[in-house]
């Protein structure tokens, strides 16, 4: 309840995600430029934003077979 939100941003630069809080300073802007340009869908930002728990990706994880 009282943790702070984050993205995990995985790249082919290095095998490890790039972990940024949202509650950090630019974090939030970050988090609406993915957005706009397309990187993160918004309707699954709107999803996560108003969940208190969850996990959401952009593709979406598949579904278990």
């Amino acid at each position: 309840m009282f943790t702070s939100d984050g993205i995990y941003i995985f790249t082919a630069d290095r095998p490890e995600s790039y972990a940024i809080p949202l509650e950090a300073s630019g974090g939030s802007q970050f988090f609406d430029e993915l957005i706009r340009r397309g990187l993160f869908d918004a309707s699954v930002a709107a999803q996560a934003l108003s969940s208190d728990h969850g996990l959401f990706c952009r593709p979406p994880l598949e579904e278990p077979k």
